[in-house]
């Protein structure tokens, strides 16, 4: 859990900065640049990560993906912070905190829905409506199809999961038919 506390600091640390600054989606978006890259190349999180490397070796190495990526300076100072205080392998936390964190200042929040097919527009439209209606804040929606639902919907609101799906109802009749002993 000390890894999440750690996210949720230096989070809401950059959040602060970026927020007096109007910067909050500037950042987000490069945080996500910056974390899709470390997800593709290994090699390049190994080596900011590690501190068997010179810090001053992974800030030289932060600097020219800072200029290929034209991350803020301000941001580019923050990674190097956290390498600094060898904090860079709580990164991952740090972008998913600073997410949620933007998400709550800018009053939105994210929504995966899963469905057996592809929802067309007029169906995410609707349930958007819902969502927002229930939250009472602007809703990103990130739909996805799953054929193992069998039928209905799964939404996912931050950590709540409404199962609408026929899996789940056909699950739930299988364990109350177990537990009346038929």
């Amino acid at each position: 859990m000390i890894a999440g506390s750690i996210g949720r600091r230096y989070a809401k640390a950059l959040l602060d900065a970026a927020h007096a600054k109007n910067k909050v989606e500037d950042f987000l978006g490069q945080l996500l640049s910056v974390q899709a890259l470390l997800k593709t190349s290994e090699a390049l999180a190994f080596l900011l990560t590690d501190p068997t490397f010179e810090a001053s070796d992974r800030k030289k190495v932060l600097h020219i993906l800072g200029e290929k990526l034209s991350l803020d300076v301000y941001l580019q100072n923050f990674l190097k912070l956290l390498i600094d205080h060898e904090r860079s392998v709580f990164f991952d936390d740090i972008v998913r905190a600073y997410q949620e964190q933007a998400d709550d200042l800018l009053n939105r929040v994210r929504v995966k829905i899963k469905s057996v097919g592809k929802l067309n527009s007029q169906e995410e439209a609707r349930l958007k409506k819902i969502v927002e209606k229930i939250t009472g804040k602007q809703v990103l929606l990130e739909a996805e199809s799953d054929a193992q639902l069998l039928g209905g919907v799964v939404i996912k609101i931050r950590d709540m999961v409404f199962d609408g799906s026929l899996k789940n109802a056909l699950h739930q009749l299988k364990e109350d038919m177990m537990s009346a002993g038929v």
